[in-house]
């Protein structure tokens, strides 16, 4: 069911997914993980692990996308095996035919299957992160902290997972009065190990404690949180039925159900859910950064309707009525990922379009100005100003006004800072494509990006900047250029 639901979607990349190509490129051509060769190093990425295995695809030879998707999907698989045997370990002999439970809820979730074609990590923080449950929850301390310690190169989330854990561990052992044996201390040590050896490289590399994304992405206070709570609501909401099956946990009298290891694991997604509403959520309706941990939470709702169901007869009948119940709900809820999707197949055709014209109008030493800096800067090569500041230092660190309030992770530009790096193009948003031609006037009546808006404000911008279309096979782009020295500005 999985690949008969990824099919539907073989081309839906993530503008995000072509940074980690960029980067991962960069390295196997030798310039390192930078974004803008022969510039400032800075570190626009926040899946390390995930951006190198790309780079040993690449320099294997092998194409970036078709890899990252076949990756994505092989960590889905890994991810949903780890979903069922975590159920299987919370409800021991209690499971028989409702071990398919917590796959099939997953193969139907379209929030998950979509993010685990899209080119991102996030499937394999999801394989990690429920393996690494499944270490702890059967006393293989030591694999633990070496998968939690990958699953935090992966996503710094990882670092969450194994606090969460570390501190219910110390509670039990506290509990006991009990202290911490060689399997304890080899999953601290590994797990510190790792985090050790990536903080040496990011300082090395980039001479920051945290990524560049972090300072671009947050600092919102409780605006911040309020959005994250939002997202994380509306997240929640399209996982009712999950949410319903693993409310009987607590309420079953059969099964035997392993309460400790279902309370770690409810502990640990209660604790991603509570780390997504602090980092303000995100902006994408296949809520992404909720996806990683759907694996605990499927294995919840199979354990509780297993436990629930029990060795009755009937009661296994009413079960099968409520799983299947529970997977056609899955995926008429997660519709919102597959319309997403399909835009972004699109979406994608026309940054293609629009690269090639690019590569081919422009020098090669042409710099680029644009909001996402994904696709195009990946697929023309070109030197690229980040406007949102994920991938620039200077307007990544500047400090915002109302922070928290507007999109996640596109609150942050500076216009006077994109007009000092003397683009050749500049790229507003929401008005790059448009079926025909667009007057400039459309530019004003769009929604505005903080760049957008301040260069808008800039006498100096419209006197070096014209307004252009270009017509593509399939769309028109529009742009602004810098006008060549005999060119006039408009009075």
């Amino acid at each position: 069911m999985l690949l008969a639901h990824a099919r539907a979607y073989p081309d839906c990349l993530s503008d995000d997914a072509f940074i980690s190509f960029r980067y991962a490129g960069n390295l196997v051509a030798g310039h390192g993980l930078v974004f803008n060769p022969g510039q400032e190093p800075v570190e626009g990425y926040t899946n390390f692990l995930w951006t190198l295995t790309l780079a040993g695809a690449m320099g294997a030879g092998l194409d970036p996308e078709l890899a990252a998707r076949w990756l994505g999907l092989g960590a889905a698989v890994a991810a949903m095996l780890g979903a069922w045997r975590l159920q299987a370990h919370l409800v021991p002999g209690g499971v028989g035919w409702l071990a398919a439970v917590p796959p099939w809820l997953l193969a139907a979730c379209s929030f998950f299957v979509i993010e685990s074609v899209q080119g991102l990590e996030t499937a394999l923080m999801a394989a990690l992160v429920v393996w690494a449950l499944m270490a702890a929850a059967g006393g293989w301390y030591a694999w633990c902290g070496l998968l939690l310690g990958l699953a935090t190169l992966t996503r710094p989330e990882g670092a969450l997972v194994f606090a969460v854990l570390a501190l219910l561990r110390g509670a039990h052992l506290l509990a006991r009065r009990a202290r911490p044996a060689a399997p304890d201390m080899a999953a601290v040590g590994l797990f510190a190990a790792l985090l050790a050896g990536h903080l040496a490289f990011r300082l090395a590399v980039y001479g920051d404690w945290l990524p560049n994304t972090f300072h671009a992405k947050t600092g919102g206070g409780l605006a911040q949180v309020a959005r994250g709570a939002e997202y994380a609501a509306h997240g929640l909401a399209r996982l009712l039925p999950w949410l319903a099956l693993t409310a009987l946990l607590p309420w079953a009298r059969t099964g035997g159900v392993r309460r400790r290891a279902a309370a770690l694991t409810a502990g640990v997604w209660l604790a991603a859910v509570a780390g997504v509403v602090a980092v303000g959520g995100d902006f994408k309706p296949t809520f992404r950064f909720l996806v990683w941990s759907l694996p605990l939470l499927a294995a919840l709702a199979g354990a509780g309707l297993a436990a629930a169901a029990g060795p009755v007869r009937r009661r296994q009948a009413a079960a099968a009525i409520l799983a299947a119940v529970a997977v056609a709900a899955t995926f008429v809820l997660s519709a919102p990922a597959r319309q997403f999707a399909l835009q972004r197949q699109a979406d994608v055709r026309v940054l293609r379009e629009a690269a090639q014209w690019l590569a081919a109008s422009l020098p090669a030493d042409a710099v680029l100005a644009t909001g996402p800096a994904g696709a195009l800067p990946y697929y023309t090569g070109l030197i690229t100003v980040d406007m949102w500041g994920l991938n620039d230092r200077a307007i990544g660190r500047r400090s915002m006004a109302g922070m928290g309030s507007g999109p996640a992770g596109h609150e942050k530009g500076d216009g006077a800072e994109v007009l000092a790096r003397r683009p050749d193009i500049i790229l507003f948003t929401s008005t790059r494509f448009s079926p025909a031609p667009l007057p400039e006037s459309a530019v004003w009546q769009s929604y505005l990006y903080v760049s957008e808006r301040e260069l808008l404000a800039l006498p100096e911008f419209h006197r070096d900047y014209a307004w252009r279309s270009a017509r593509l096979p399939s769309t028109t782009l529009n742009y602004y250029a810098r006008r060549v020295p005999q060119e006039t500005p408009p009075s």
